[in-house]
């Protein structure tokens, strides 16, 4: 068996069932952080993706392990994915100063290299495969061989989507939230809709009825709000980004508390975020506010001309 084949057909398959076997048992905090963040922008359940991704990575480990040594090409592309992946993680736990994820992610970004390096030097010094040899190759994959291969991928698809999986507590994009009862007596659920804000006085909108001095702080001509939640790690990386430096314009960085009738887990970020210039206040304790954070809106003369959330820049030119 060439060196090639052996590790297009046998080592990684292996390494890719192993990857999934260990997500499958780890659960939710196994997706990685940064496809985490999209799935809770998108308001969707990071199980789903992560179901999705081990169906994935099962997949190909079938189809590597079956017809590998045609599909070389394959083999290198997903390799690179995955340590492309793990570079990303590693860039985010680092960021986030998450210790157990970082190691993890180098790990699997070396071994990723190492496999990449290996399958490069075998595929230079692999001959040309002759004529017998390529008629040996499509026999491998006959009928049968197709039909078990088929087989093999209904069955796992079927496991991986039906599994239990442990839920992820890490809270990456928003306030993840053990249980929420039932509202009870006096408390109240105010939903918050940024996008109808917008032509809207700052006053005349939810934010200015429960902080009515947030219009004096950033009334003027151009002003920004930010409505964030220490437990969101989103919300970190936007102030980090945008508002660690003095800015030209007033910014209020608004809290969103949880209510009383919350259960939050514990969180893995700082209880402030980095905005030295930022008048800091806080939504009032008690009412359950649903909006997914963090939301950054751009003022002109007290009016709500802008929304944003990834990227606030346009909200800083306002006219």
């Amino acid at each position: 068996m060439q060196r090639r084949t052996l590790i297009v057909a046998f080592i990684i398959p292996m390494f890719l069932m192993l990857l999934a076997i260990a997500q499958l048992i780890v659960g939710g905090n196994a997706l990685p952080i940064w496809i985490t963040t999209i799935a809770q922008s998108q308001e969707h359940d990071a199980l789903t993706y992560l179901r999705v991704l081990v169906t994935i990575e099962i997949l190909l480990a079938l189809v590597f392990a079956f017809v590998g040594r045609q599909l070389t090409w394959l083999a290198f592309i997903v390799v690179a994915l995955i340590a492309f992946v793990s570079l990303a993680e590693c860039s985010a736990a680092v960021r986030r100063e998450l210790l157990v994820p970082l190691v993890t992610a180098a790990a699997l970004f070396a071994l990723s290299v190492s496999i990449l390096i290996a399958l490069s030097r075998a595929n230079k010094t692999a001959h040309a495969l002759s004529r017998s040899d390529e008629s040996t190759a499509v026999a491998t994959t006959s009928l049968p061989m197709v039909l078990l291969m088929l087989l093999l991928m209904f069955v796992s698809t079927g496991i991986a989507i039906n599994l239990p999986m442990a839920p992820r507590t890490f809270a990456d994009g928003v306030v993840t939230r053990a249980s929420v009862d039932v509202p009870q007596n006096n408390s109240r659920i105010i939903e918050l809709a940024p996008e109808s804000w917008i032509g809207q006085d700052i006053s005349a909108t939810e934010i200015g009825l429960f902080a009515p001095d947030v219009k004096d702080i950033v009334g003027g001509k151009n002003g920004i709000i930010v409505l964030y939640n220490p437990r969101c790690g989103s919300c970190h990386d936007l102030f980090n980004v945008y508002f660690s430096e003095p800015l030209d314009i007033p910014v209020a960085a608004i809290l969103i508390p949880p209510s009383p009738q919350e259960s939050v887990l514990p969180s893995e970020f700082p209880e402030e975020v980095t905005c030295p210039e930022c008048e800091m206040m806080t939504l009032p304790t008690g009412p359950l506010w649903l909006v997914s954070p963090p939301v950054v809106l751009g003022l002109a003369d007290g009016i709500v001309t802008c929304v944003a959330s990834e990227d606030p820049t346009p909200c800083f030119l306002q006219p």
